[in-house]
């Protein structure tokens, strides 16, 4: 498996950057639920999880993405790999982690990627267009530990 490890002060580095872009509004490629992630884990461990992923800077070039891997979950599977990241127990994931979450909106289930909560109770994931979306832990279907 992959190391990647924590800064020292992790937790400080982490909640920082959940409060820095609490009001940033959602834009695919910029801050949307991979994007808002893989800066999460480099804000508290300085590694870009998004190297080896093709970059994307619009809606249309996301949907590309997605397609080519098969979805969220495919993309993060990818970057997991890439990164020889340890998959865990989503029952087991604590703060910081990266996780998939799968959430039922309007009678389909559509999956984003996000970061474990510090408390570890709740994910975060920039799905909102006012900002943070807060889910609960429960809704994991997939995590890695960072």
């Amino acid at each position: 498996m992959g190391t990647i490890i924590r800064k020292q002060n992790w937790p400080i580095l982490l909640d920082n950057y959940f409060i820095k872009r609490i009001d940033t509004p959602f834009r695919h490629g910029r801050h949307d639920c991979c994007i808002s992630a893989i800066r999460a884990v480099h804000s508290f461990t300085g590694v870009n999880l998004h190297e080896g992923i093709k970059k994307y800077k619009n809606e249309k070039e996301a949907e590309e993405l997605k397609k080519k891997y098969g979805g969220i979950l495919g993309i993060a599977e990818a970057a997991a790999k890439i990164h020889e990241l340890e998959e865990i127990n989503p029952k087991k994931a604590s703060g910081g982690d990266i996780v998939v979450l799968a959430q039922e909106i309007d009678g389909k289930i559509f999956h984003s990627l996000g970061t474990v909560s510090l408390d570890g109770r709740f994910v975060y994931g920039a799905r909102s267009p006012k900002g943070w979306s807060k889910s609960p832990a429960s809704n994991i279907i997939k995590a890695w530990k960072i």
